[in-house]
């Protein structure tokens, strides 16, 4: 099962909302769309475009829509030929619009005899809506919680199709004192989704609209008595253990949905009900193949922080390494230090292999992994040439599975930053990009793969050259790539025995004995691409003869202009009345590492692709395969 959230319960913006559901393992959210912001009737194709940009690019998706509409729900005939069910076949439209599966609402209380005028004229209203939400691939499922669930059994049996139920354990427990072990096995063939709640019961009642009401509020409610408190999951009168059983009896593999209604400290509730969930759901089990500088500085760090996955496999040709990685991020007993990637996409326990190998291998064992049932986090660039990312693209399609690229720049907040100023509109139309990645004697590894073509596939601009237009075509959204020019140099470098550098960037990866050192990649590269809506030329050097680090992109627009700084801050460039403007924005920085990590954690989860996934990089390895070629041709080339 799968933990989800209300978004409403977060008390907070949606982008904030889905970083911080990502955080806490939370993996769905269910978006209200009765009324309020995301009201059925207030969402343009704008605003569902934005939620779904925000949605996956963490990997989340929409665990269901809440439809309430409150009073009088479905008891009253005239409202609901007039309002309620006109709205709910508008939420059936809009949910098969956006591939969401499930409406919840309240729909007031069940009478006990089905004799009862509001038993038919609740169930009629259902049946009509049933069968719309059936012809569109939708559950309309009933919250319970105001009657037995005998009585809510009875009345879904009367109903041919289209509707189900939402499960909250706490309802039962709070407002009829009803065993929720027995209602799930009593309901199981409708549940469609559930809330994850907890409470207790103080004054024991028979009737449901002592607590709901009713449309004209004429039944007297016991407001003189405490009838119950919600409380903390694990605090209440859930039976947790025999519940989440007996949904599994039942078949029930979907969400726990954590419904807050109560409480000043909403997110810290929140995580605690996730926590309490996350030891009765599944743990992600990775294994992770090249254990150098890459995996051991930013991806064993931010899997440490994960919750509910670990790590079975270290995986290097240099055994030492594997070693070192596993005591480090392994459990004692558990995780086992190999040499041959094959024996970790043999074992069916692992979920997921993290990739940092050299490029050359980068798309031979991602694709050796899709197809091996496992889903992948591989190092950037993509692969050796746009041809090979196009074969993990392909797997990944074939097998349903998720292969991410560690394109980690889209996750710096600088970048999110600025692409959400852009999308405003602020510095108008950008007609031209241009940026800068230059060092001063900076080559890295020389010597070893590091500079072996055979093996990295390029130099400078295949290291931070790939971070830079990645992030450039990140924030600009659809572009398409026309043609690519570039050149490329080896000067300084070339002289391996004789190069000269201020500081040891890092050593040579090491050498089998006898094997000579290699320098043949790139150490300066400069060029142009062209795309159908701007322009992006750059310069960048590992080592260059100017003693100035020159790292940033910049984004000119015919309203104004921005600075990015290599995963640091920006500078905006403005004018308002007819005086030059310049804002540098103060804003939360994360850990880029760690949200790339929490993303790919949830995609792997959801199946949901994320802003990493291998075919949002497709257009950054056709450029990158372009410039390569151009350099080696002494010509512009197409794409």
């Amino acid at each position: 099962m799968k933990i989800g959230a209300m978004a409403a319960s977060f008390k907070m913006s949606i982008e904030d909302t889905v970083r911080t559901a990502a955080k806490l393992g939370i993996t769905g959210l269910q978006i209200s769309i009765g009324e309020g912001e995301y009201g059925v009737d207030n969402m343009t194709d704008e605003k569902i475009k934005k939620l779904q940009n925000d949605l996956s690019a963490f990997g989340l998706e929409i665990s269901a829509f809440c439809g309430d509409m409150g009073y009088p729900h479905y008891m009253d005939e005239k409202a609901n030929k007039e309002t309620m069910i006109p709205k709910s076949k508008r939420m059936v439209d809009l949910a098969y619009k956006m591939g969401v599966k499930v409406i919840t609402t309240h729909i007031g209380v069940i009478p006990d005899d089905e004799n009862d005028p509001m038993f038919k004229i609740m169930q009629s209203a259902l049946i009509e809506i049933g069968a719309y939400a059936a012809e569109h691939n939708v559950t309309f499922a009933i919250e319970t919680g105001p009657e037995k669930a005998a009585t809510l059994k009875k009345f879904l049996d009367g109903i041919p199709a289209g509707i189900g139920v939402n499960l909250d354990p706490a309802n039962f427990r709070m407002v009829i004192s009803q065993d929720p072990v027995e209602a799930v096995h009593m309901l199981g063939k409708y549940i469609v989704h559930t809330h994850a709640k907890d409470g207790k019961n103080y004054y024991k009642i028979t009737d449901g609209r002592e607590v709901y009401g009713t449309p004209d509020k004429s039944f007297k409610k016991s407001v003189h008595r405490r009838i119950y408190k919600e409380v903390a999951l694990g605090k209440g009168q859930v039976p947790w253990k025999e519940y989440l059983q007996a949904l599994k009896d039942v078949g029930y593999d979907g969400y726990l949905t954590i419904e807050r209604e109560c409480g000043l400290r909403p997110v810290k509730d929140i995580e605690k009900a996730a926590n309490f969930l996350l030891q009765y759901t599944p743990t992600l089990v990775y294994g992770l193949i090249g254990c150098g500088s890459i995996c051991n500085g930013l991806h064993i760090p931010a899997i440490k922080k994960l919750k509910n996955v670990k790590v079975k496999y270290t995986c290097d040709i240099i055994l030492e390494r594997a070693e070192k990685a596993a005591a480090r991020c392994g459990i004692k007993g558990y995780t086992k230090a190999v040499e041959d990637y094959h024996e970790v996409l043999a074992d069916p326990e692992v979920t997921a292999v993290i990739v940092c190998t050299h490029t050359h291998l980068h798309c031979v064992i991602a694709k050796e992994a899709l197809l091996a049932g496992k889903c992948c986090l591989s190092e950037k660039p993509v692969g050796m040439n746009y041809q090979e990312a196009l074969g993990v693209s392909e797997a990944a399609h074939k097998t349903g599975l998720i292969s991410n690229v560690g394109v980690v720049c889209r996750f710096n907040s600088g970048v999110e930053a600025v692409k959400k100023v852009i999308d405003s509109g602020k510095i108008g139309k950008v007609y031209s990009v241009f940026n800068s990645f230059r060092s001063f004697r900076r080559v890295p590894g020389i010597g070893g793969e590091f500079t072996n073509k055979s093996h990295a596939g390029g130099g400078v601009l295949n290291d931070i050259g790939v971070h830079n237009l990645d992030q450039i075509l990140y924030i600009l959204g659809d572009a398409k790539p026309l043609t690519a020019s570039a050149c490329t140099y080896l000067e300084i470098a070339k002289d391996y025995e004789n190069y000269h550098a201020r500081k040891e960037v890092w050593k040579a990866s090491t050498r089998k004995a006898g094997e000579e050192p290699v320098c043949d990649v790139e150490e300066y590269v400069t060029g142009l691409v062209r795309l159908d809506k701007y322009s992006i030329n750059f310069t960048g050097a590992w080592a260059q003869n100017i003693d100035h680090e020159e790292w940033f992109i910049d984004f000119l627009g015919d309203k104004g202009g921005i600075r990015l700084k290599y995963c640091g801050n920006y500078e905006l460039f403005t004018e308002k009345n007819r005086v030059f403007v310049t804002k540098k924005p103060c804003f939360k920085v994360h850990d880029m590492s760690y949200s790339e990590h929490l993303a790919f954690r949830s995609s792997v989860i959801t199946r949901v692709p994320t802003r990493a996934y291998i075919d949002n990089l497709l257009n950054t390895a056709n450029i990158l395969d372009g410039l390569y070629r151009s350099a080696e041709k002494g010509e512009e080339v197409k794409l």
